[in-house]
């Protein structure tokens, strides 16, 4: 799940953010206080918002890799390697059955051998 930070625009996973401490503030809706490795302005996490975004982004990945057929040329194979991963760490999160084996049936009729990575 990516954060922005507000003061320099900086965009990462929000892992790279610094953890300050979790806020809980009920009229922003803010679950945590992180700090931006860049330039270390403050930035709020509001979870409800960050996981519509990602289920989102789960489905729209789901899509791209569904229509890489099983002869795709290297720099499909690529992309759909790259999307595997971005697919698996999310569902860390979400923990879908149904995905996990959506993954793995792609990565079998794609010839890729990664798993959880």
């Amino acid at each position: 799940m990516e954060l922005t930070c507000q003061e320099c625009g900086y965009i990462d996973e929000a892992l790279e953010f610094g953890y300050i401490c979790k806020i809980g503030i009920l009229p922003t809706g803010a679950d945590e206080l992180r700090q931006c490795p860049r330039c270390g302005a403050k930035v709020f996490l509001v979870m409800a918002e960050k996981l519509e975004e990602e289920e989102e982004q789960m489905r729209e990945l789901s899509r791209q890799l569904a229509v890489i057929p099983g002869n795709a040329p290297e720099f499909m194979l690529r992309e759909a390697r790259g999307i595997i991963r971005k697919l698996n760490g999310i569902n860390m999160r979400w923990n879908i059955a149904a995905l996990d084996d959506f993954i793995g049936e792609r990565q079998r009729e794609l010839g890729l051998g990664l798993r959880r990575n």
